[in-house]
C-alpha cells in the first residue's frame, strides 16, 4: 500500500512514523528528537527498546511520554488523510502533541489526590501512584459511531503485572454524548469490578473532563449528576479505589475495544482468552505505562 500522506513510498509503520516527509518535519519541530537513534528507525521495535532504556535518566520519563504522544498524533493525522481526506500540517501535528503532553504533565504533577473516609468525608491529601501489588488496573473508553448511530464502550481489566484478565465491550443503539458515554464507561467499570469481587482497583479514563467532574462532583446537568452520585456511592464499596486521567496514547486497548463495540449488535465479554488485536494493544499500553506515573483524582483507602 502506498503511503496516503506522501503518495511516494510503500507505507510501513517505520515509514509512517519516521521517514515520511511530513513525519520528518514533525520530529524536526519537536522538543525531543532522538537523533542518536536514527540508525534504528528501520525497525520500530528496536528503536522503541532503545528509547525505553532512557527512562532511568534525568527527564527520561517525560521524554518518553512526549515521544509516545508525538507518535500517536502522527498516526491520527495519517488516518485523517486516509479515511477523511483531511490533511494537517506538520506544525499543527507537533503543536497538538506538545499540548496534549503538557496537559498530561500538569495532571501528573498536581497534588490533588483525594483521600476519603468510609463515610465519604474527611481531609484530602496528595495522591500517590495508585497501581500497587494487588490492585487491578481497569482502563475505560467510549466511542460514538455516527454512521451506524451506535455508541461503544470498552473496558479492559488488567492484573497488576499487566496481563489482561477481563475485557468487556458494550454497544447501544443511540447517538450518545461523548462526555456522558465516557462517564457511563467509568460506572460500568466499577460495576464490573464489584461483580468480580475485586477489592482494590485503579480505573483510568482518557476523558479529563469526566475525571475532573468525578473529582469535583459539581455538575448542573441532572442526568450526569445522577451518574456521578452512583459512582461516588460505588467507590465506597472497595477497599482501595482510584479514578484517574490517562492520555489517549496510553489507553489504546480500551479505545480500540470501544470502537470495535460501536460496530457490533451485541455486547462482548472476554475472560482469559482475548483477540490478538486486543492483546497487541495491551502490550503497547503496558510498555508505555512502565514510564507513566499517575496522580489520582479520587482515592479511598
Amino acid at each position: 500500500m502506498i503511503c496516503p500522506v506522501c503518495g511516494d513510498e510503500i507505507e510501513t509503520v517505520e515509514h509512517m512514523l519516521f521517514t515520511c516527509p511530513r513525519a520528518q518535519v514533525v520530529w524536526k519541530l519537536a522538543s525531543v528528537r532522538w537523533e542518536g537513534l536514527r540508525d534504528l528507525q528501520g525497525n520500530l521495535w528496536r528503536w522503541w527498546v532503545a528509547v525505553a532504556q532512557t527512562g532511568t535518566k534525568e527527564s527520561g520519563t517525560e521524554h518518553i511520554s512526549l515521544t509516545a504522544n508525538i507518535m500517536w498524533n502522527i498516526w491520527k493525522a495519517r488516518n485523517k488523510v486516509a479515511f477523511e481526506q483531511k490533511r494537517k500540517e506538520a506544525k499543527e501535528i507537533g503543536l497538538k502533541a506538545q499540548q496534549e503532553w503538557q496537559e498530561y504533565e500538569d495532571v501528573r504533577k498536581q497534588e490533588e489526590g483525594y483521600k476519603k473516609t468510609a463515610g465519604g468525608k474527611g481531609k484530602f491529601k496528595p495522591g500517590k501512584e495508585p497501581v500497587l501489588d494487588g490492585v487491578i488496573r481497569i482502563n475505560t473508553d467510549a466511542a460514538l459511531n455516527a454512521r451506524m448511530i451506535r455508541t461503544g464502550k470498552g473496558i479492559v481489566a488488567r492484573h497488576w503485572t499487566g496481563e489482561i484478565i477481563r475485557a468487556r465491550g458494550v454497544v447501544e443503539q443511540k447517538k450518545g454524548d461523548a462526555l456522558m458515554e465516557e462517564t457511563l464507561a467509568i460506572r460500568l467499570a466499577l460495576q464490573m469490578a464489584r461483580e468480580e469481587g475485586w477489592g482494590k482497583i485503579a480505573i483510568f479514563s482518557d476523558c479529563k473532563t469526566a475525571t475532573n467532574y468525578i473529582n469535583d462532583n459539581n455538575v448542573q446537568d441532572g442526568i450526569l449528576a445522577t451518574i456521578l452520585e452512583d459512582i461516588a456511592d460505588m467507590v465506597q464499596v472497595f477497599d482501595y479505589c482510584t479514578i484517574s486521567w490517562k492520555p489517549r496514547s496510553l489507553n489504546t486497548a480500551s479505545h480500540r475495544l470501544a470502537c470495535f463495540a460501536s460496530q457490533l449488535v451485541n455486547d462482548v465479554n472476554w475472560v482469559n482468552q482475548f483477540p490478538c488485536w486486543l492483546k497487541e494493544a495491551n502490550r503497547l499500553d503496558d510498555r508505555a505505562y512502565t514510564h507513566f506515573v499517575s496522580s489520582p483524582c479520587m482515592i479511598k483507602c
